[in-house]
């Protein structure tokens, strides 16, 4: 069998006309259709960062030697091989950057904001509120997690400072697109987050942020929710 390989595109266009050769309508396909390619993306980033994993254990050699001598040279190389397996093979457990940090960089359903993505490491995660990346967490007043707001409707955070949400608001509920707003006034997570306004999706990644409301709220809401 030939080798297919598709791009991101095109995996969008596939899942596209999949949805409404079954009967949707192109208004309900396109939000399902991008976020199946929202999930090819973060399918081919984890792939990558897990065969890098592999070539690294690979590079590992085997001592080939008896370990448990207490002369000076097997001293040595236990001391060399636990320092290069903590570094080499220790990189298969030091993933939280693979689990935290992933991100939809391109993603037509997240309104990009001009700010430079931060490192993709597999090791480190660097909490950012960086448009399609996932929210991070912030204590609240009531012990709660923030991130116990999101997972069942957009959510527009407010924090000190922001204009009233009424024509978001509005917009969504022209579409019927589940929606709340929650206003934060903790300082700390404000500037976790880095603007008054941060509209996050069901899933718990940030799908625009400003300072002010959009010229066209209804735009931000009909891409965000894969209706443009």
């Amino acid at each position: 069998m030939a080798d297919v390989t598709l791009s991101l595109d095109q995996v969008y266009e596939l899942s596209f006309a999949a949805l409404v050769g079954s009967g949707a309508s192109g208004a309900n396909a396109a939000p399902v259709a991008a976020s199946i390619r929202d999930a090819e993306a973060d399918g081919l980033r984890n792939v990558g960062l897990a065969t890098n994993i592999y070539l690294d254990n690979e590079k590992f050699g085997g001592p080939g030697a008896d370990l448990e001598s207490e002369d000076a040279a097997t001293v040595a190389l236990r001391r060399r091989l636990g320092a290069e397996l903590e570094d080499v093979v220790g990189r298969e457990f030091r993933t939280i950057g693979a689990q935290l940090g992933y991100r939809y960089e391109s993603s037509p359903i997240c309104i990009p904001d001009g700010t430079p993505a931060p490192p993709d490491e597999m090791g480190t995660y660097l909490p950012t509120a960086r448009p399609g990346s996932r929210a991070p967490h912030a204590w609240l007043d009531d012990d709660r997690s923030i991130l116990d707001v999101f997972g069942r409707s957009f959510v527009l955070l407010r924090f000190p400072g922001a204009p009233d949400g009424a024509s978001l608001r509005a917009a969504a509920a022209a579409r019927g697109i589940p929606y709340d707003e929650a206003f934060i006034d903790d300082a700390e997570t404000a500037a976790l987050y880095e603007r008054k306004l941060v509209l996050v999706r069901p899933d718990g990644h940030v799908a625009w942020r400003g300072d002010a409301i959009p010229a066209d709220p209804a735009a931000i809401i009909g891409r965000a929710a894969g209706w443009h």
